[in-house]
């Protein structure tokens, strides 16, 4: 338009028509901006989502009533934002106004909320939950979720999970299957159940194939993806690459500290503990992993108690290296000083460090809660060398057993823990064996396991007082109550030899007890590796290489079976030397550094003339104990 038609236009209007006009003006552009930039529904909704968060934080009481109410009048109705409102609420203490809202999106019929129904069903499991759920009740959530979004992962997967805690494998295993196929990440929890439920290693690998694929595909895209690569590495665990999987998970922490990753190595290395502790020549290499795994994730209950079972409360690991753990719940004591969980953690850690009077303080105001926390208090006692005090907490569990409790076997196990923790192994057995045969019936396992540990012991004590036991009777009585109540009882096997290849009056009763172990087919290779050790500490060392060679035969990655013939072999004869000298390095390479088979090797480079070699493996075993017989024997030997 042209500049001087304006201005002529301009002029010959009236100023004071403009100024009258002037707010119609306004009033109609301010219309037009609220309709070109007018704010959704949802947007609003945000706005008011968006002030009740920075109400919670920074504690502005006044502002957050503000938020809660518009919230709570807002006419925005979507189940999405339904949602948010209630969790919004509960995050502001607003757990009775945010109820009826949960509640409306998860009608047990009708159509619901699926991330509502999931929300639900997953704090249900905490101890703290807002809205309890029995089982069945989760179920129908889940089915609920399953119908309204089949292409929902997550519920295939927690309804998965809650028919496998009710057995109900076909369903469970249908289900994980789907979340894996919805998303690869899943896969290795269909594994892990198909791993349960006895599928063979080829038959997991062919399934976990396609799945693998695409995660290592994800995972080149994305480095950064913790929970693919957490998926791939327990996948390859299963699989029974843990050397890999470890490696996955390590290279995940060397590009970025991840809580999660770390988690998942912890659980990687107590896995790995917990295979180890199978063989004896592990205990040590088990006792470090589980350390690690402590040490990665202080929260791993498991790697705790692992830890515990495999080391000695001697003090062998400092408080300053088990310090990040012991912090961790120290301060979940601050926050619950009731939690019975936290105070048995916490005392076990302190256990293994050896800070025996820290753990009875810890464990005291709670050890009145259960049979199980006065047990451990009176070996607590005992480990502090506090007998009196010990005795006077067995003798009140010995009390309420005699008060009308004796059908009640958690107590009877109990109390017998107590007893075998003060080395009172008479009066375990005759509690336990009285027990059983007033009940006329089987005993569950752990009595059934505590009743076989005690008579072991006493076996044992017996056996140190009295050469002539051994051999004896009275000896192979024991032995057979163990067999009679545990015929499946590892633990048979190296006292039985004892008795077996010993010149005792009970030797050929105890060969025929061998040979009834024998025949059941469980036990052979303990067995024979039993008898074949026994044999060389008698040395019948003909005896020896013939049974060992079938336990080898049984278990060829036995490293002690494997350890024990070489022995057997090069004592036979130094023509056995180099064969015996492969069977030792067979069984260093899957028990590396190992002081029994060092020792082991020396004696055979001493036969092959090797002086050297024989000397640094022996003086390595002495440098770690040096009190070691066989190896001061066989130095002194080659120094002469």
């Amino acid at each position: 338009m042209d500049s001087r038609f304006l201005f002529s236009w301009s002029v010959t209007r009236s100023r004071r028509r403009f100024l009258v006009g002037l707010p119609c003006i306004a009033l109609s552009v301010a219309g037009i901006l609220l309709w070109t930039n007018r704010e959704t529904s949802e947007q609003i909704n945000g706005r008011y989502e968006a002030a009740l968060t920075k109400a919670i934080h920074q504690h502005h009481d006044a502002d957050l009533e503000v938020a809660v109410h518009r919230l709570q009048h807002s006419h925005v109705d979507t189940f999405a934002i339904r949602f948010r409102r209630a969790q919004n609420l509960i995050s502001a203490g607003k757990n009775a106004d945010a109820i009826p809202i949960l509640k409306a999106l998860t009608p047990p019929d009708g159509q619901g909320h699926v991330p509502a129904r999931i929300w639900l069903v997953k704090q249900s499991e905490r101890a703290d939950a807002l809205v309890p759920l029995v089982e069945e009740e989760r179920q129908q959530q889940l089915r609920k979720a399953v119908q309204e979004h089949r292409q929902n992962p997550e519920a295939h997967l927690l309804l998965g999970k809650s028919y496998l805690r009710q057995r109900q494998f076909r369903l469970a295993e249908f289900h994980f299957a789907t979340a894996a196929k919805l998303d690869p990440k899943h896969a290795a929890d269909l594994l892990a159940l198909q791993q349960a439920l006895g599928r063979s290693r080829p038959q997991l690998t062919l399934q976990s194939a396609a799945a693998m694929q695409k995660l290592k595909d994800r995972l080149s895209d994305d480095q950064g993806d913790r929970q693919v690569r957490i998926s791939i590495a327990r996948i390859m665990a299963i699989l029974g690459d843990t050397k890999q999987a470890e490696s996955i998970l390590k290279a995940g922490l060397a590009i970025e500290e991840s809580t999660d990753v770390k988690h998942a190595l912890s659980v990687l290395y107590a896995g790995m503990a917990i295979d180890l502790l199978r063989q004896p020549l592990h205990q040590r290499q088990a006792a470090d992993l589980g350390l690690q795994a402590v040490l990665l994730d202080p929260a791993n209950t498991s790697a705790i108690q692992l830890l515990f079972q495999t080391v000695q409360p001697t003090g062998t690991i400092t408080a300053i290296t088990l310090g990040p753990a012991t912090d961790h719940w120290r301060r979940q004591l601050e926050q619950d000083s009731t939690s019975v969980p936290a105070r048995m953690i916490l005392m076990q850690l302190l256990t293994v460090c050896g800070l025996f009077d820290e753990a009875i303080e810890v464990l005291k105001p709670v050890a009145s809660a259960n049979l199980d926390s006065q047990a451990s208090l009176a070996r607590l006692f005992v480990l502090a060398r506090r007998m009196d005090e010990a005795r006077v907490v067995t003798d009140g569990l010995l009390h309420q057993l005699r008060s009308g409790t004796s059908d009640n076997e958690r107590v009877v196990v109990s109390v017998a823990r107590v007893l075998l923790i003060e080395n009172r192994l008479q009066e375990v057995v005759d509690l336990l064996e009285t027990q059983i045969t007033s009940a006329n019936r089987v005993p569950g396992s752990e009595l059934a396991s505590i009743y076989v540990r005690s008579i072991n012991a006493l076996f044992d004590q017996k056996a140190a007082a009295d050469d002539s036991f051994v051999g004896s009777n009275e000896s192979l009585k024991l032995l057979q109550r163990v067999y009679r109540i545990s015929p499946g009882a590892e633990s048979i096997a190296p006292r039985l030899a004892k008795i077996a290849v010993g010149q005792g009056v009970a030797a050929p009763e105890a060969n025929a007890l061998v040979l009834k172990i024998l025949a059941q087919g469980t036990l052979n290779a303990i067995v024979y590796s039993a008898v074949g050790a026994e044999a060389i500490l008698q040395d019948d060392l003909e005896q020896a290489v013939a049974n060992l060679q079938q336990a080898q035969a049984l278990s060829p990655n036995d490293p002690v079976a494997l350890n024990n013939l070489a022995v057997a072999l090069v004592r036979q004869s130094k023509d056995n030397a180099d064969r015996a000298l492969d069977l030792v390095q067979q069984a260093l390479t899957i028990a590396p550094g190992h002081h029994e088979l060092l020792a082991t090797r020396g004696e055979i480079y001493i036969s092959l003339n090797r002086l050297t070699e024989a000397r640094d493996d022996l003086l390595t075993v002495l440098n770690r104990i040096p009190q070691h017989k066989l190896s001061l024997h066989l130095l002194a030997g080659i120094t002469d």
